[in-house]
C-alpha cells in the first residue's frame, strides 16, 4: 500500500470514529459499531496506526459490555492493551494504557474479581497521574470507589466520591460528568443509611442530566438512581413511577436491552413490595426473556430467576420456586462464583430486594473509562 493512499485511509479512519463517537453518544450502538469496524478494517493495513486501531478495539470493547457480552469485551480489550498499545505506542502514551488498563478493570468488576480489579485500576491511575490527566484521573478514582463499595467499604468509597465531585465541579460544573459523582455519592449513602442525603444527590443527578441529554441512557439510568432512594425510603409509588419513566426512556434508545431488563427487574420487585404479584411475575419474566437472549447462563439470568423464585414461594407454588432458585444458584456456581449476585446489579433497589450489592450497581452502571469519550 502507497503511503498515500494509507495516509488518506487513516484520514477517512479518524472521520468514522468521530461519527462513531456521536453515534455512541446519541444511543446508536449499532451505527457506533459498524464505523468502528469499517475504520479498523482501513488501520490495520496500514500499519502506521496501531494506536488508532488500539482506540477502535477499547470503543468496541465499550460497547460489548454495554450489551453485556463480557467475554467478547475482555477479548477486544485485551487485544487492544497486549497487542497494540505496548508495543505501538510511545512509553508515555499514558492515556491509551490507562484506557485499555480502566476498561480491563470494568470487565472484571462484571466477573466479581475485586482483588484483580483493584490492581488494574492501580496501574490506570498510575497512568493517569504519570500524563497529568485530570478527567481520566477522575473517572479512575470513580471506578476505585465503586469497588470499595462492592467490597463492603461505603466510608472509603464515600471520601473518593466527594474527592471525585469537587474535580468534576472545577472541570466542568453543571455538566452530566458531575451528574455521575452525585450518582456515585447517592449509592455510597444507601449504603450507609444517609436517605436523606442520598436523596438530594439523585435529585441533583436527573435534574442534570434533564438539562443536558433528556431522554438519553444516562438520564434514564439517574431515574433509576432515584427510584433507589425512594424504595429505602419506603415510598413505592414514587419508586415507581420513576422506575417506568426509565424503562420508557430506555426502551427508546437502541442497543439498552440489558438495561431494560435491569428497569423490568426493578418494576417487578416494586410491585411484589406492593403485593401485586401477577403484574410482578409479568416483568420478572420480561426480564428474564430478554437476558436469556443475551446470555443464557449469565448472573443476569440467575437473578432473574431467583426473582421468579421468590414471587413463585409468596404465591405458594413451592416447588416451582425451590426448581428456579436450583437453576439459579447453579448457573451462579458456574460463571460467577465469587459474586453472587449479578454482575450487572441487576436492580436498582439492591437492599429493599436483597439480591445484589449497591457497588455491583455502581461498577456496571458507572461504566467509567478512562477518556471521555474513549480513545
Amino acid at each position: 500500500m502507497g503511503w498515500f493512499t494509507g495516509l488518506r485511509n487513516r484520514r477517512r479512519a479518524e472521520q468514522l470514529v468521530e461519527r462513531a463517537a456521536t453515534a455512541y453518544w446519541a444511543g446508536g450502538l449499532d451505527e457506533a459499531s459498524a464505523d468502528l469496524t469499517a475504520a479498523l478494517n482501513l488501520l490495520r493495513p496500514t500499519g502506521l496506526d496501531s494506536p488508532g486501531s488500539a482506540a477502535c478495539l477499547n470503543w468496541l470493547g465499550r460497547i460489548a459490555t454495554d450489551r453485556g457480552r463480557f467475554d467478547d469485551a475482555e477479548t477486544l480489550l485485551r487485544q487492544s492493551y497486549f497487542d497494540q498499545a505496548p508495543a505501538a505506542a510511545p512509553p508515555d502514551d499514558h492515556i491509551t494504557i490507562a484506557t485499555c488498563l480502566n476498561n480491563l478493570a470494568i470487565i472484571q468488576a462484571e466477573q466479581g474479581d475485586l482483588d484483580e480489579q483493584w490492581r488494574l485500576l492501580t496501574r490506570s491511575l498510575a497512568h493517569c497521574e504519570a500524563g497529568q490527566l485530570v478527567v481520566p484521573g477522575m473517572k479512575v478514582l470513580a471506578n476505585m470507589g465503586a469497588n470499595l463499595l462492592d467490597a463492603g467499604q461505603p466510608g472509603d468509597a464515600l471520601g473518593l466520591f466527594e474527592q471525585t465531585l469537587q474535580i468534576a465541579r472545577a472541570v466542568a460544573d453543571g455538566s452530566p460528568m458531575v451528574a455521575d459523582q452525585h450518582g456515585n455519592l447517592c449509592r455510597a449513602l444507601i449504603a450507609l443509611g444517609g436517605l436523606d442525603r442520598a436523596l438530594e444527590h439523585a435529585q441533583l443527578a436527573v435534574e442534570l442530566h434533564e438539562q443536558a441529554h433528556p431522554g438519553s441512557a444516562d438520564h434514564g439510568r439517574m431515574l433509576s438512581e432515584r427510584a433507589t432512594v425512594h424504595h429505602h425510603r419506603g415510598d413505592l409509588a414514587k419508586a415507581l413511577a420513576d422506575h417506568r419513566q426509565a424503562l420508557r426512556t430506555h426502551e427508546a434508545v437502541d442497543g439498552s436491552d440489558v438495561a431494560v431488563a435491569i428497569d423490568l427487574n426493578n418494576i417487578g420487585t416494586v410491585l411484589r413490595a406492593q403485593g401485586d404479584t401477577d403484574a410482578g411475575l409479568t416483568h420478572f419474566q420480561a426480564a428474564l426473556q430478554i437476558d436469556r437472549a443475551i446470555a443464557p447462563r449469565s448472573p443476569a439470568t440467575a437473578t432473574d430467576l431467583s426473582n421468579l423464585g421468590t414471587l413463585h414461594a409468596v404465591t405458594g407454588d413451592l416447588a416451582t420456586a425451590a426448581r428456579l432458585h436450583a437453576e439459579a444458584l447453579d448457573i451462579n456456581q458456574e460463571c460467577a462464583p465469587a459474586s453472587p449476585c449479578s454482575s450487572l446489579g441487576r436492580t436498582a433497589c439492591c437492599s429493599p430486594c436483597g439480591r445484589c450489592s449497591i457497588g455491583r450497581q455502581s461498577a456496571s452502571w458507572q461504566r467509567s473509562t478512562a477518556t471521555s469519550p474513549p480513545v
